[in-house]
Formats: C-alpha cells, sequence, structure tokens
C-alpha cells in the first residue's frame, strides 16, 4: 500500500490583514488561525487517512506568534503523532528559526514529531511510516546563511537503500527553462536551490513551500511540488482552496490530488459598466449576489467604463446593495467620466484643468486605439480628480 503524504506550507498563522479594518481584523485572523486545526481534523476524518504530514515552512507569519498560537499549533500537531501519524516541519524565511525569539527555539524540545532545523541539507531518518521506509534530506531557511546569489549545488544524493525518499525545503528553484514565477522583493526570505542540483539528487517527492500558489515542477524522476498557502492574505495572494495529498510507493511515480475544503474566498472581480445590460447598481448588485452565493467573500470590485455610464452610476448605492453578501467589501471605480467631447469641452478653460484637458484631448487623438483608450481614461481620471480637488 502507499504511503499517504499530506503535504502543507505557507499557512502563516498569525497573519494581520493591513487592508481589513479593525472592526473585522481579528475576526478574519481567527478564522485564518484555526487553519491547521481544520487541516488535522480533516485528516484524521478521512477513511484513508495520511501516514505523514508535512509541513514546509512558514507555518508562522513571523518567528514569534503569541504563545496561546504556538501551544495551539503545537496540540494541533501532537494529535496527529498520537494518532500514529508522522510529522515533520521545516522553518521557512518568515518563521525562521534562527530568530532569538523564534517558537521553534523556546518550543524545539516539545516540538510533535521532526522539526528539521540543520541550515545546510541533510539527511534524516528512516521514518517507519504505513509500514514503509521514508527516507527525508531538508534543511531549514536560515537568514544570511545562503543568500540568493549562492543557490545550493549540492544536496544529499538518494540512498541506495529501498524505500520512499522525500525532499523538504522552504525554497525557489533556480537554472530551469521555465515554471517557476519572478521572485518578489523579499528573494533572501527563502533557500535557493539549483534545479538541475535537485533533479540529480534523485529524490522521489520534493515537498516545498514559498511559492504561494500551486505548481508542480518535472525533473527527470523527481516530481516537485509547491502545494500554494490554502488561505490568502490578499486580493494578489488568494489562496487555493485546496489540500494536497500525494500517494508514494517505491518504484512508481507519485500521484496527486487536490482536496478541495472550505475557505472565506478572497475575491478580485472587474466589471465594466454599461456591458450586458450592467448600467446601474441594482444590475450590477444582483449579477455579483447571483455568484457569490452562501459564504461571504473578502471582496474587490473593480468597476471600469466609459463616461456617460460612469457619470450615471452611483458607487455608494452599489456598496450598500452589495455589503451584506460580503464579509468585507472595497469598490475601486475607474469609470471615467470623460469622453473626447467632453475633453474638448474643458480644453476651453483658461486654468490648469483646461491645459490638463486639452493635453490630454492631443494624446487622444494621436493614440487613441481602443486597447489604448482605457490606460488614457485612466490617467485622465487620477489627474483631473487631483486638479478638481484643488481647484476653487
Amino acid at each position: 500500500m502507499p504511503v499517504r503524504m499530506l503535504h502543507l506550507a505557507d499557512l502563516h498563522l498569525g497573519y494581520a490583514a493591513p487592508f481589513l479594518p479593525a472592526s473585522l481584523a481579528g475576526a478574519w485572523r481567527e478564522e485564518r488561525d484555526r487553519r491547521l486545526e481544520h487541516a488535522v481534523g480533516w485528516a484524521l476524518q478521512q477513511p484513508r487517512r495520511p501516514d505523514l504530514v508535512v509541513v514546509a515552512g512558514d507555518l508562522f507569519d513571523r518567528p514569534d506568534p503569541e504563545p496561546a498560537l504556538a501551544w495551539r499549533t503545537m496540540a494541533a500537531l501532537r494529535r496527529l503523532v498520537d494518532a500514529g501519524l508522522a510529522v515533520v516541519t521545516v522553518s521557512g524565511g518568515h518563521d525562521e528559526w534562527t530568530d532569538p525569539s523564534s517558537v521553534y527555539r523556546r518550543y524545539g524540545c516539545e516540538w510533535p514529531g521532526l522539526l528539521i532545523r540543520e541550515p545546510d541539507p541533510s539527511a534524516f531518518g528512516p521514518l517507519l511510516v504505513g509500514g514503509e521506509k521514508v527516507y527525508l534530506y531538508g534543511a531549514a531557511f536560515t537568514g544570511g546563511w545562503r543568500p540568493a546569489s549562492r543557490p545550493i549545488t549540492q544536496l544529499p544524493p538518494r540512498s541506495a537503500r529501498e524505500g520512499i525518499h522525500v525532499g523538504l525545503f522552504h525554497a525557489r528553484l533556480t537554472g530551469l527553462s521555465a515554471g517557476m514565477p519572478e521572485a518578489g522583493p523579499a528573494s533572501d526570505r527563502a533557500l535557493w536551490i539549483d534545479g538541475a542540483a535537485l533533479a540529480g539528487a534523485g529524490y522521489d517527492y520534493v515537498a516545498l513551500g514559498c511559492v504561494h500558489r500551486y505548481l508542480t515542477i518535472s525533473l527527470g524522476r523527481t516530481l516537485a511540488v509547491y502545494p500554494g498557502p490554502v488561505d490568502g492574505r490578499s486580493f494578489d495572494d488568494p489562496g487555493t482552496g485546496h489540500y494536497v495529498v500525494v500517494d508514494l510507493q517505491e518504484g512508481e511515480p507519485p500521484r496527486l490530488r487536490r482536496e478541495a475544503v472550505p475557505v472565506r474566498p478572497l475575491l478580485s472581480v472587474s466589471i465594466r459598466a454599461g456591458v450586458q445590460g450592467l448600467s446601474s447598481a441594482r444590475t450590477i448588485a444582483s449579477h455579483l449576489q447571483a455568484r457569490l452565493g452562501a459564504v461571504r467573500p473578502v471582496l474587490r470590485l473593480v468597476l471600469t467604463g466609459d463616461g456617460e455610464v460612469g457619470a450615471a452610476l452611483d458607487a455608494g448605492e452599489l456598496k450598500a446593495l452589495l455589503a451584506p453578501a460580503c464579509f468585507y467589501l472595497e469598490i475601486e471605480d475607474r469609470t471615467c467620466p470623460v469622453d473626447e467631447r467632453r475633453l474638448a469641452s474643458l480644453a476651453s478653460r483658461e486654468d490648469a484643468l483646461g491645459r490638463l484637458a486639452a493635453s490630454a484631448l492631443e494624446t487622444w487623438r494621436e493614440k487613441g486605439s481602443a486597447d489604448r483608450l482605457p490606460v488614457l481614461q485612466d490617467a485622465w481620471r487620477l489627474a483631473a480628480g487631483a486638479l478638481e480637488d484643488a481647484l476653487p
């Protein structure tokens, strides 16, 4: 029978959303902070339980989470161990173990299961999991130890022994022709591993964390997987809403599946007002309510549209109609109450707004192709809005 593994990463427990008002931020954070407890309950309730649970870094959003959250997290992991499941945790860039106040320093001796803290890639095990020997290879992120400019090129090779061989890293991969998304500004907050070196190590499966989306990468005989965070942190980091489960059997390729689980969605929706009858607050609200369903999401609604529709649309009324269907709602009004005719009228003014309109009109006529109009309208909306606020 294959070894079944639940692969988690980037849960970021303790994350506080800066975009939410104080009246909602606490409740939303508490929902997110229950994710590991939910995952544990889910795993233990399955007809065929996982044999192994791995956490590939950034379990916490910071190295020193509140003690109550740390104890709750350890209690959840201990439930797995007490039920006979193997548990392996590695730290990431956000919950780096070398921080003097790190949760892994304070509670390392009590941490349920195997806690990987070695800064250099090392071999561990074997663990006897589901009647099979599982050999582990991993390293913990250590700030300043291996910057992005010096990726890891030496990894412990796959042991010649029979069994299942699993890598576990909070890392980004380099040297790949395609597949990896661009690194952000915090690129030194993760290990960097040369893709060719990882392929050469010959592991069966590599459980990765760091990239905030579901991503699979084939490296010869090795399958490397980013599960992505289950719950999102922002509209641009919305989470996956899935657990990743993998079946591992010696001599066979890993078999992956994603299990959908309840989450509060982080949705970013763009609507062009005036298209397909969506020309009023009521028609837009009715259209969205049909899409949102029973789960009250965190919703960002971006409104675009031409001048005539934008001027008639009442964004305040729309927010009042939609708010009851949302946990949180923000509306970004990009409707542009301007067209070529209005620009020509404003250009006759002998003030700063007139000069701006004349310049915009000239640009409009020179570069006003269909694909450029939204950009020009956005520029006008921002600039003219600022001027109108300043003018008497």
